[in-house]
């Protein structure tokens, strides 16, 4: 059972907030527009950035691109970028 839901629609750039506790999360992105858009989707530690998402990814029309079971630590937090028009949804369930 997920603890936080973010959700909504994004052209450009995503940064959550630093939590301030460790999150397990699942996330899935659907592209919006009528073409490819380019997608990446990263965990930032304040220094450096880890993809969790082939770089550059190319996602087609009306597709969508996910995964689950990532562990987000306290200080860190999700960066997803796209080229166009996405719908994002994740959610988070906190780690003991």
């Amino acid at each position: 059972m997920s603890d936080k839901i973010l959700e909504g629609n994004i052209t450009g750039a995503l940064t959550t907030q630093v939590s301030g506790q460790p999150f397990v999360f699942n996330f899935l992105i659907t592209n919006k527009t009528g073409g490819n858009v380019t997608l990446n989707i990263q965990i930032f530690d304040g220094n450096q950035y880890v993809s969790i998402a082939p770089l550059n990814l190319q996602l087609a029309a009306n597709s969508s691109y996910g995964d689950q079971g990532f562990y987000l630590q306290a200080e860190e937090q999700i960066v997803i970028s796209t080229s166009g028009s996405c719908d994002y949804y994740i959610d988070f369930t906190p780690t003991t």
